[in-house]
């Protein structure tokens, strides 16, 4: 799996960049992205500065870096374009608040940008798109039994996002959202989802919201990596 793949690379301490002006180097790389190959074509320098899944592959030893350009036919181009969009504008848009069929796309969209930053090693989009989806629900909109297995079908076993939407949907059968737990555990629900469900359910007697958490409870940062939060206060 693409997912296990990454995790073999290890995320360089990256500072939060205000200026984007040396890492656009004259160098670009076109990237071919899904079974349609979407052309993206990016700055190299920017590209490999905030992922080290890129950087890795861009370093000149393999055929991407000698070539300048990289397949990846399992991406999906929609949150593939967002990856893109935060390089250069280091911002993503929050969900709407309507709790319409929008909102709930956003919501799908978010799982699944967390999803691809998680295997491209970029930590920051990664918090970014978690503190979005938090927010999201917070909102008024609620997640999917459907997210919640496709979040750990497609994540490693100690991946933040699996460990908020455990405790979101523990949370929520708790009586906050009237969810039957059948809704959630279900002939096509992921083996380990429902045990750590059960897990959180059986050991604790009252689960806090995991909607509104202390900060970076469920950030994932590097040793030296400053939290984008801190950096966009200053």
């Amino acid at each position: 799996m693409a997912q296990e793949a990454a995790s073999e690379v290890m995320e360089k301490p990256v500072n939060y960049v205000t200026h984007l002006g040396p890492l656009l180097t004259p160098e670009m790389v076109d990237l071919y992205v899904g079974p349609g190959r979407q052309l993206f074509r990016v700055h190299k320098g920017l590209l490999c500065y905030h992922s080290a899944f890129f950087d890795k592959a861009f370093d000149g030893k393999f055929k991407e870096g000698q070539e300048g350009m990289m397949y990846l036919p399992k991406d999906d181009p929609v949150p593939f374009e967002i990856v893109v969009t935060w390089l250069y504008r280091q911002s993503i848009d929050e969900i709407p608040t309507t709790g319409d069929v929008e909102a709930y796309a956003s919501l799908e969209q978010t799982v699944d940008l967390y999803i691809l930053a998680d295997k491209l090693c970029i930590n920051t989009l990664k918090n970014m798109a978690m503190d979005r989806l938090q927010r999201g629900l917070l909102s008024g909109n609620r997640i999917i039994d459907t997210e919640c297995t496709k979040v750990y079908k497609s994540t490693l076993a100690d991946s933040p996002l699996r460990r908020f939407v455990a405790r979101l949907t523990a949370w929520d059968l708790q009586g906050h959202w009237n969810t039957k737990l059948s809704e959630y555990v279900n002939e096509e629900a992921d083996l380990d989802f429902a045990k750590d469900i059960i897990e959180l359910l059986r050991n604790r007697s009252s689960i806090p919201d995991p909607r509104n958490p202390s900060k970076c409870e469920y950030h994932e940062h590097t040793d030296g990596e400053t939290c984008y939060l801190e950096k966009s206060a200053t």
